[in-house]
């Protein structure tokens, strides 16, 4: 069986290109009336314009501290769809 190696060079490139996209991508979930992203480990949530466009000028950190097992179990499952 013959075997074709593969260049170095193309995996390097390829592994840079995905790493700089996964820096620069954020996935954003929409539940409702309200969009949900994560940023530097944070988890944002914001409210949706009329026209569909997300308010990410009024966007706000979700404090995890202060909710309830009902809200933290909802929100786990929001951020587990954005992976």
């Amino acid at each position: 069986m013959l075997k074709i190696p593969q260049s170095p060079v193309i995996s390097e490139f390829e592994n840079q290109t995905a790493k700089f996209l996964s820096k620069i991508k954020t996935s954003f979930a929409i539940v409702n009336d309200k969009a949900y992203w994560v940023n530097d480990n944070k988890v944002y949530e914001s409210s949706i314009r009329p026209n569909g466009s997300i308010d990410i000028k009024n966007a706000k950190v979700i404090d995890v501290f202060s909710m309830s097992d009902k809200e933290m179990k909802s929100l786990l499952k929001i951020i587990d769809s954005l992976k």
